[in-house]
């Protein structure tokens, strides 16, 4: 949905109220003319404009139509003409009736125009209803430039009326489009600061305002990822505790046990069975050593760059050298082997010392849960930008828990059972060590073999 700007509603707004505006005041304008037109006509009704020598020829259908009159009076006061009402009693008319008459025409409900003929002599006297001269006042009589003060005056409070009335629709239009959006901001705001993340997405069609709402969506969604993440991790070291403990305990209590039973021999009669002794200590010793060097390469890979020296390298030739220094070890066992690698070098961006760390552990967990008679495939293969190195054997292990064979301190349970002493670290390892190569680290079982498989980024894809 396409998003507005603040600047574009104000802008809209204010057109719409200059709009607004524009056509109050051409309507106030058109009424104006209009009524000015018919002001002007009746206008056109005073003694002046109807003025005539032949006093017959006088056009009184207009002022029927107001309600007036027309009078003609000669020199000698003798009433010629009479139309509409008769406010003379009698002809010749009294000086003293004519004079009151002119007197108190501005007390009267008529308004009274008077022009007298010098040809023919006679007075033209136009009575108007009182209403009328409203609106004459609005007539601007160009013949004698007179300008009618009243109707600016009316115009102007007019025009500032509609400018008042035009900011008020514009404030409520602007305070309308703005209000829900805010509250709803507002409300957000408060949300977060009561600990709950949980905010619906993003909806407003303001541009501003949905991009303040995105960043508190987004904020709210890393602050609650934070938190799982924080939660998760303290759960993780609990655990962690728990299994260091009890992966040390065993080989120290072993320790223990039989540093007490050589206190209580006697060193000159039972030389062998002390010797015996001294080496289950010895392996248990071993077996605590590695644990601690597992787990402090594991703290160390967390800041790689304390650990890794990425450079060009052959992976190949490393996979090769790997496996010729292992390889008497694993003819001793029996563990079969066959390899896929190519001749031709396969370069990568890598750490040498690190990458042989993680083939030599998945060799080791090849030799300690082997199957009878089965043979270890390794092969390397480029494809796609990619190396990938499989190791493909027969195993022992029951097919358990075979997702969270790469976290750390978990193990198959049916090698639990096979081999007590395994800290469940090494395939954590090599799955940290390919992470930090930029790869990945998959395993499961395929046709009944067990499978490793390591995925690196090769130059090409870097």
């Amino acid at each position: 949905m396409k998003k507005n700007t603040l600047s574009k509603i104000f802008t809209r707004n204010y057109i719409i109220i200059l709009i607004l505006f524009l056509l109050s005041l051409v309507l106030t304008i058109t009424a104006f003319y209009f009524e000015n037109e018919q002001s002007k006509s009746k206008v056109m009704l005073s003694a002046d404009k109807l003025m005539n020598d032949d006093y017959k020829k006088i056009d009184y259908t207009e002022i029927s139509k107001i309600g007036g009159g027309l009078y003609v009076i000669d020199r000698n006061y003798n009433l010629l003409r009479s139309v509409g009402k008769q406010i003379f009693t009698a002809t010749p008319i009294p000086k003293s009736e004519f004079t009151d008459f002119l007197v108190s025409a501005d007390d009267s409900s008529y308004d009274i125009s008077v022009k007298y003929n010098e040809h023919n002599n006679f007075w033209l006297i136009i009575t108007r209803p009182r209403q009328v001269r409203f609106e004459i006042l609005l007539y601007l009589d160009n013949s004698s430039g007179y300008t009618s003060i009243l109707f600016f005056f009316i115009a102007v409070i007019i025009c500032l009326s509609l400018s008042l009335l035009s900011i008020v629709i514009y404030s409520i239009l602007t305070s309308a489009s703005l209000k829900k959006p805010l509250s709803q901001l507002r409300n957000e705001a408060d949300c977060i600061k009561s600990g709950c993340y949980e905010l619906p997405a993003p909806d407003s069609n303001i541009s501003e305002i949905h991009n303040v709402q995105e960043a508190f969506y987004l904020m709210s969604e890393k602050i609650s990822h934070e938190i799982n993440h924080t939660k998760q991790n303290e759960e993780n070291l609990k655990k962690l505790m728990l299994d260091i403990s009890h992966d040390l305990k065993n080989p120290l209590m072993s320790i223990k046990g039989y540093a007490d039973l050589i206190k209580n021999l006697d060193w000159d009669a039972e030389k062998k069975k002390i010797e015996q002794y001294v080496d289950i200590i010895s392996e248990n010793s071993s077996r605590a050593d590695k644990l601690v060097k597992d787990l402090f390469l594991l703290a160390k890979m967390e800041n790689a760059k304390d650990v890794f020296n990425l450079v060009k390298m052959d992976i190949t030739e490393l996979l090769k050298a790997t496996l010729i220094e292992r390889y008497d070890e694993l003819e001793a066992s029996g563990l079969r082997t066959v390899f896929d690698i190519p001749d031709q070098e396969v370069n990568i961006n890598g750490d040498a010392e690190q990458l042989k760390r993680a083939i030599s552990n998945i060799l080791d967990n090849a030799l300690k849960y082997r199957e009878e008679n089965t043979a270890l495939h390794i092969s390397l293969l480029e494809s796609c930008g990619y190396v990938r190195i499989t190791f493909t054997n027969g195993t022992i292990l029951k097919h358990d828990n075979n997702n969270n064979l790469t976290k750390a301190f978990v193990r198959s349970n049916h090698a639990k059972s096979l081999s007590p002493e395994g800290a469940g670290l090494g395939l954590s390892i090599v799955e940290k060590i390919i992470t930090l190569h930029g790869g990945t680290v998959s395993c499961g079982y395929k046709d009944k073999l067990f499978e490793i498989c390591l995925t690196i980024p090769d130059l090409e894809k870097i």
